[in-house]
């Protein structure tokens, strides 16, 4: 990913992409700061909590960044690896392109349920939520709840 001035990369914000570190927190203070685009660079990112994207944010993840829940972050059937901001009033503008999402359900029973429906992606009360070029990997749903997509 070359630099662009209008990109904040998750790398600014501390983010390894080792495979090893988590990777949750420098993510999550990208996506919460003032640059409405955020890069995600070739890497292994280890996420050990739901990111969580506001409205008018655009994500770019180079095809071959891997964003992995990491072992026992699934702790309940509301665990995600990406989720919209506001479940109660939603969110608007949000688009996410690249990456390859892995949900890790075999280590991730999501709660006594073990509901491994979909670890990947919810969006709740979302408009105009956009997925482009995106894999997930163990995530055989999706959930996507009162959403209307570009």
């Amino acid at each position: 990913m070359q630099h662009d001035p209008d990109v904040d990369t998750v790398h600014e914000y501390g983010a390894r992409g080792d495979g090893k570190t988590d990777d949750q927190e420098p993510i999550q203070r990208a996506l919460d700061g003032p640059c409405p685009v955020i890069g995600i660079p070739s890497g292994n990112y280890l996420l050990g909590d739901t990111l969580r994207v506001g409205s008018g944010k655009r994500v770019l993840a180079a095809p071959d960044a891997i964003l992995k829940l990491a072992d026992g972050a699934g702790r309940n059937s509301g665990s995600f690896i990406l989720t919209n901001n506001d479940h109660d009033t939603g969110n608007d503008h949000i688009e996410i392109s690249g990456g390859i999402w892995d949900g890790n359900n075999e280590a991730n029973k999501r709660g006594e349920d073990g509901d491994r429906s979909d670890c990947c992606k919810r969006c709740s009360k979302c408009l105009r939520w956009k997925s482009m070029m995106v894999s997930l990997r163990y995530s055989p749903g999706l959930s996507v709840l009162k959403s209307a997509r570009v």
